[in-house]
């Protein structure tokens, strides 16, 4: 396979999938995510990107807050399906049978 140059990247190249949790409508909630990055060691920061119009978007907004979850590939079918479903209109967690726990909010700070 012939080397392709593609420059300067901020983002991992190839993307990897990370779940990104929230909680909306009285549910917790997570949707599929590539586009994903460390912005800063410190205070550490992360950034992900996720289209204006995506339910979970809304959870981030509300609560100010999002969980990074990075999948192992035993998850394959799990992480595909949490991005090809709205959350709107089914419950994931109960589809895919995680298990919910919270953390603290600041555990490095």
């Amino acid at each position: 396979m012939k080397k392709v140059k593609i420059g300067n990247q901020r983002l991992l190249n190839p993307k990897p999938v990370i779940l990104v949790g929230t909680y909306l409508d009285g549910k917790p909630n997570f949707i599929t995510v590539s586009w994903a990055s460390l912005t800063s060691e410190n205070p550490p920061t992360m950034m992900v990107v996720i289209r204006n119009i995506r339910y979970s978007l809304k959870g981030i907004r509300k609560n100010m807050t999002f969980s990074v979850n990075v999948p192992s590939t035993s998850m394959l079918k799990e992480t595909d399906y949490c991005g090809m479903v709205s959350g709107s209109e089914t419950d994931k967690v109960k589809d895919c049978n995680f298990k919910i726990f919270y953390g603290n909010p600041n555990p490095i700070l």
